[in-house]
């Protein structure tokens, strides 16, 4: 007879049954410890957008200024993009008929004029004109790139006037 159960060592043992009658039998199983292999699980690597990867590219050529994903983790539990933005160097002011802060060129006016240079702000791929960045939640984006004048912004960004003044780039964060 083999008794067995898993975790214990099994026992055989020969029994002999009389023809007539029932036997009660005890077996005490004892403990053994079966190393296994180590287990390794891997994370696949995350499958970034294309403008993710191309942001990626631009931060490796040293134009501008980029928050990364991981960067972003770290700080979504105490910041907003308001201070992402200006720990980059933004400036913001107050519009006057809205009460939002709109990002400005850290060189502020320009000689031509007194006004703000304000910033061009480009939402995955998309102008994004009237976007109240004090509403996105950190948590939302993936990357964020910031360059503060024409000489430094990537030719794809350059999107009516307002690029002379420089452009914040937001991506989406990967689902």
């Amino acid at each position: 007879m083999l008794i067995r159960h898993v975790g214990f060592r099994p026992q055989v043992r020969v029994v002999t049954l009389a023809a007539v009658g029932a036997i009660d039998l005890l077996f005490r199983l004892h403990a053994a410890v079966q190393s296994l292999d180590p287990v390794v699980v891997e994370e696949p690597a995350p499958v970034l957008s294309r403008g993710l990867r191309e942001m990626e590219e631009r931060r490796r050529r040293g134009l501008g200024q980029f928050v990364t994903t991981a960067q972003l983790r770290e700080l979504e539990a105490w910041r907003n993009l308001i201070e992402v933005l200006r720990r980059l160097g933004v400036n913001f002011e107050r519009e006057a008929r809205t009460g939002r802060l709109f990002p400005t060129s850290p060189r502020g006016p320009t000689e031509m004029s007194l006004k703000s240079c304000r910033m061009q702000i480009v939402l995955d791929w998309a102008p994004a004109t009237d976007l109240d960045l004090a509403a996105i939640p950190i948590s939302s984006l993936g990357g964020v790139e910031v360059y503060k004048g024409i000489s430094e912004t990537p030719v794809i960004f350059e999107r009516g006037t307002d690029a002379a003044c420089g452009v914040i780039v937001l991506w989406t964060r990967e689902r």
